[in-house]
């Protein structure tokens, strides 16, 4: 199977038009541009197409309502939308989730630190929303939603392919 990687396209601030491919399938992995934008520019590729989001995906908005605009706008097309899903394709079983930081390369006060500079200086906390109308997403929040995402790869990894 012949497989066109697409990762962290931004197109909305980088706009271009889908590539023509010979592959089989296409995979989006990253940030590509707002819900309904991505899934529309998507669409035009004419292939399967495996799609996974990316942070940016989410701003101005929250983790919920992200993946059923996603959905919304995917639906009727090629595009499958993997969050902790898994799909199979030609005999290949595609695992996707969207992966969080992760803020446990330090011990101690030094992880309090990194998470409060992550908090004041990375653009997902202010802009993204744990659930509609809730709190804005905090370094604790993407550190448990990576953590749910790690195990769940975990558990898939560890499942048979009969």
């Amino acid at each position: 199977m012949n497989i066109h990687l697409l990762s962290d396209l931004h197109l909305s601030v980088h706009p271009f038009d889908p590539p023509q491919t010979d592959a089989d399938l296409v995979v989006i992995a990253g940030d590509l541009g707002r819900p309904e934008q991505a899934m529309a520019w998507a669409r035009q590729l004419g292939k399967t197409t495996v799609f996974v989001a990316g942070n940016h995906k989410f701003y101005g908005s929250d983790l919920t309502t992200t993946f059923e605009r996603l959905h919304a706008a995917a639906q009727g097309s090629l595009v499958q939308i993997l969050e902790r899903q898994t799909w199979a394709h030609q005999g290949v079983r595609f695992l996707g989730c969207t992966l969080w930081s992760d803020h446990r390369l330090f011990e101690g006060e030094a992880r309090a630190q990194a998470r409060q500079r992550a908090q004041s200086m990375i653009a997902d906390f202010p802009r993204i929303a744990k659930t509609p109308g809730g709190a804005t997403l905090t370094p604790d929040d993407a550190q448990a939603e990576f953590d749910h995402a790690v195990a769940w790869l975990d558990t898939q990894f560890a499942l048979s392919l009969s």
